[in-house]
């Protein structure tokens, strides 16, 4: 079976200041205050090699490695340090970006990974599906802190 890379990017428009929106994903220990998936994160800093562990909701645990991080630019990578790799995908990068806006921001989650040719359509929907979920929870927190 050959791998097949795919792009995938997400993005929300939120009537929030940048360094609001940052504040809260540029955390990159916070998940589980702003992600409906994470009941708890633990990292060793955000630094780049720093490791995260993730606990799901359903008690699944992931090992994130911070691999960039810009503050300045809003935005950071990391790719899945977690062995064996519990994703139904292999070469996982994910990188999450606040983009300043006339009015606002935008938050862009985009990933890269590769897949056989019968997982990509359904990986594609759940990272989708999982990035979309974290970002209405943003705007969610967004708009109560507004």
């Amino acid at each position: 079976m050959s791998d097949i890379c795919t792009t995938l990017l997400v993005e929300k428009s939120l009537d929030a200041s940048p360094e609001k929106a940052w504040k809260i994903v540029g955390d990159f220990d916070g998940w589980a205050n702003w992600h409906p998936v994470v009941k708890m994160s633990v990292a060793d800093g955000d630094h780049v090699g720093a490791i995260r562990i993730l606990v799901l909701a359903d008690g699944r645990r992931i090992s994130d490695r911070l691999v960039a991080y810009d503050e300045a630019a809003m935005t950071y990578s990391y790719v899945v340090a977690t062995e064996p790799n519990p994703l139904p995908v292999a070469d996982y990068r994910a990188t999450i970006t606040v983009v300043p806006l006339v009015s606002g921001c935008s938050v862009r989650w985009e990933a890269t990974f590769n897949t056989g040719k019968a997982s990509a359509q359904s990986a594609r929907e759940s990272f989708t599906t999982l990035f979309s979920q974290g970002l209405d929870r943003l705007e969610d927190l967004l708009s109560v802190r507004l």
